[in-house]
């Protein structure tokens, strides 16, 4: 599937009405990487029009920084690969309540929720680029939680700082399987009072406000309604617990169909394997994209990424990916993971053992 604009075509036009490329770069809401198999029509259907709840939780999008880590956890603060410690800022327990606008607004158990956002200095973990220095390998403030019976679950983080084109900002997402086999998958972002914004800013460590260029006013993606009322100062730390109300349907209303709607990425895995070539070891996947595809290859073990590489538009057909192998990589069992996502936000993926030679 050909997307109707190329990414150059939407930073230009950010950048030509003032938006700036990161925040045009957000607005496009590129794919990153899922285990989940979702359609972007399955968060459109979270959106559906209910009479259980007053007011749906607006869907925005998940911008060009998500990464799926795969990281359960509740503090997370920490760098799990061990190159960097805890990030530092003002403490932040942030939690999010589910409810199920479907079913007279009953807590919604069992949904995987997932958060991550910018710390002190306003840089992404596990990305480089777009602002970002290279802090790929990276996983800080990033992680996900399994709603409990109450349809909670509770983050402790630190308050994030800021960078160019964006105000103050938490991404959220949202992923349950439904016992149809259809998912629900429904992307937002929390927002904070600037009084309290500008608190944080003033304190040690943050990038200074004084070149900040986007408050909640000016942003063109910033709701009243995605703000979370926060208590505490910034001494002992900040706690703000936001509800999303969503419509996470059921059997008949969320069951799949055999309309003509894109549901799936059209691929297939030949072939991955770990090998030496020369003085070089390399991760080699071939596979066969039936539609023009982003890629992502990860080389994995106990959890822990050894290697890892991102390809852009890849079109319609055959392509061999190659990812280099660190010289610090013990031989020895490991996964890897491949990650492919269309124009539609439509996902795939797939996992295969190799074995890393010396």
């Amino acid at each position: 599937m050909t997307p109707p604009h190329s990414r150059r075509t939407v930073l230009r036009a950010g950048a030509a009405s003032g938006i700036g490329a990161v925040l045009a770069t957000e607005i496009l809401g590129a794919v990153r990487d899922t285990a989940f198999a979702v359609p972007t029509a399955s968060s459109r259907a979270a959106l559906a029009t209910s009479t259980a709840c007053t007011t749906l939780t607006k869907e925005e999008t998940q911008g060009p920084f998500w990464v799926d880590e795969k990281l359960e956890r509740s503090d997370i603060r920490t760098d799990t690969e061990g190159t960097t410690g805890t990030q530092a800022g003002v403490p932040l327990t942030l939690t999010i309540n589910l409810q199920d606008a479907g079913a007279s607004c009953a807590p919604q158990a069992g949904a995987y929720v997932d958060i991550w956002h910018a710390n002190n200095q306003g840089a992404y973990s596990d990305v480089s680029g777009s602002g970002n220095p290279d802090n790929v390998g990276q996983n800080w403030l990033r992680g996900y939680q399994v709603s409990d019976a109450n349809g909670s679950v509770t983050f402790t983080t630190v308050m994030p700082g800021w960078y160019t084109s964006r105000t103050i900002h938490i991404h959220f997402r949202v992923r349950l399987t439904l016992s149809d086999s259809s998912t629900v998958n429904f992307t937002s972002q929390l927002y904070f009072d600037d009084t309290i914004n500008s608190a944080v800013l003033a304190t040690s460590g943050y990038k200074s406000e004084a070149n900040r260029d986007t408050y909640n006013s000016g942003d063109q993606l910033y709701d009243a309604t995605l703000q979370v009322p926060l208590t505490g100062d910034t001494t002992s730390g900040y706690a703000g617990s936001f509800t999303a109300n969503l419509d996470f349907g059921d059997d008949s209303s969320t069951s799949t169909s055999s309309s003509s709607t894109d549901q799936t990425v059209s691929a297939t895995l030949v072939s991955a394997v770990a090998k030496r070539r020369s003085r070089r070891r390399l991760v080699v996947v071939r596979l066969n994209a039936g539609e023009r595809v982003t890629g992502r290859v990860r080389l994995v073990r106990h959890d822990t990424v050894l290697a890892h590489r991102r390809w852009g538009w890849l079109a319609q057909g055959a392509h061999t990916l190659r990812v280099k192998v660190p010289r610090k990589v013990a031989h020895g069992d490991a996964k890897v993971l491949v990650n492919l996502a269309d124009a539609s936000g439509n996902t795939w993926y797939a996992v295969r053992r190799v074995h890393v030679p010396r």
